[in-house]
């Protein structure tokens, strides 16, 4: 049998529960190809190749709005497990495509009614830079009565017949815990290439479960083995050559750690 290589990027979230899940947010499928499934737009937005640090090789590139095209041009996804009064974190990778026009942009959260209609919240930060730049930001959402949370890539605004891009790349969405984030538990893992195995462990937390997921959020067949309370090893052998997250459940929430099996 070829001999894979596992290469371990970063350890994504640190969830109260897992209910809020974003689906895709690397904008890249398990063969390694540009996707903007579970993605929606409302005007132009296309699979870029050039993938911001630690996120891959693809990132979904999105049209500037204006208001004498399409006004509202913003690449999004509904979130419904997301619900009023829920503390987040939203962070991810951006920057603007370099030509004469390169307005802020950024990340946001927003209200969707059920006739479709998006609010944005506006509370994300924004930047005009042409190299990846990290954003994030913590806050609560608020929802009125049948709407739905919605996370948003916003690529600015211009004017006239003026055109810009924006590119957008590793988002991470997920409830923060009610009691701090410095009581999360920290993941430490590394791979053994010869047994092609995982190792995960917790600084203090008991680890509950492991489970693993493609990037558009498909659950797989997961052979985890218990080694102790706070270390599992995954056994990944069955695993085709892609980027995979492992999704580990502990007594102090949920964290993912994105991996690539080569």
């Amino acid at each position: 049998m070829p001999m894979k290589h596992i290469t371990l990027f970063i350890a994504i979230g640190i969830a109260a529960n897992g209910n809020a899940q974003l689906l895709n947010g690397s904008f890249e499928n398990a063969l390694g190809q540009g996707d903007l499934s579970n993605w929606d737009h409302a005007c132009i937005a296309q699979s870029s190749a050039g993938g911001a640090p630690l996120s891959g090789n693809w990132n979904a590139e999105v049209e500037a709005s204006n208001p004498q095209g399409c006004p509202g041009s913003w690449l999004y996804q509904v979130v419904p497990t997301a619900y009023d009064g829920m503390t987040f974190f939203l962070g991810g990778w951006c920057r603007n495509v370099d030509g004469p026009w390169m307005p802020p942009i950024g990340l946001d959260i927003g209200a969707m009614t059920t006739g479709g209609v998006i609010t944005p919240f506006n509370i994300g930060p924004t930047i005009t830079d042409t190299a990846w730049t990290w954003i994030a930001v913590y806050d609560t959402i608020h929802l009125a009565p049948n709407e739905q949370t919605v996370v948003i890539c916003h690529p600015g605004l211009v004017g006239g017949p003026a055109f810009a891009l924006a590119q957008f790349d590793g988002l991470q969405f997920f409830e923060t815990f009610p009691f701090g984030v410095e009581d999360a538990p920290v993941l430490t893992n590394y791979h053994d290439v010869a047994n092609g195995d995982l190792h995960i462990a917790s600084n203090h937390a008991r680890i509950l479960d492991v489970r693993l997921v493609d990037p558009i959020g498909r659950s797989l067949p997961t052979n985890t083995e218990i080694v102790n309370a706070t270390t599992r090893r995954v056994h990944l052998t069955t695993l085709p050559a892609g980027v995979y997250f492992a999704v580990v459940r502990t007594d102090r929430g949920e964290q993912a750690v994105r991996f690539l099996v080569e």
